[in-house]
């Protein structure tokens, strides 16, 4: 299987670290460790009491109950085993892709947009088409557009 290099991943790669601004990324500010571990104000105190009664596991496969029974909280009607943990939205997007994509599948992408969602597919042996957007319309996408795309 050949995917293609994620362009903007290869770039962050080579500059982010020495870049005076960047406005390439999808996360939060980074912490030190210091604020990470003083967050509640105890300097990780409690952290490390915490930690020293935790066994140092591969834990859980399917993401934590704790984890899981908290997001369920957020919304109504949401059972925790209906809940799945991923590793951000790249770890959703590829479960979601590999999950529901076929050799031979129509997958419409917004274009430019993540690669990830148009690559995967692609490799994977679906046809892809691109959603254009453009910098003329203010990057709003052409719901006209879209419609051609679905039905040619």
């Amino acid at each position: 299987m050949q995917i293609a290099g994620f362009g903007v991943e290869e770039w962050l790669n080579v500059w982010e670290r020495a870049a005076t601004y960047d406005i390439a990324q999808s996360t939060i500010s980074s912490m030190t460790m210091k604020e990470i571990l003083n967050i509640d104000g105890s300097n990780g105190q409690s952290f490390y009491e915490l930690l020293d009664k935790q066994k140092m596991s591969y834990g859980w496969i399917e993401g934590s109950p704790e984890f899981k029974q908290e997001v369920a909280n957020l919304y109504q009607h949401v059972e925790p085993e209906n809940v799945l943990q991923t590793n951000g939205a790249t770890g959703a997007n590829h479960l979601a892709l590999y999950s529901l994509i076929e050799p031979g599948d129509q997958v419409i992408a917004e274009y430019p947009s993540y690669q990830q969602l148009y690559d995967i597919p692609k490799s994977l042996g679906a046809k892809v088409d691109y959603w254009t957007i453009h910098e003329s319309d203010n990057w709003y996408p052409d719901i006209n557009e879209l419609k051609h795309l679905v039905f040619t």
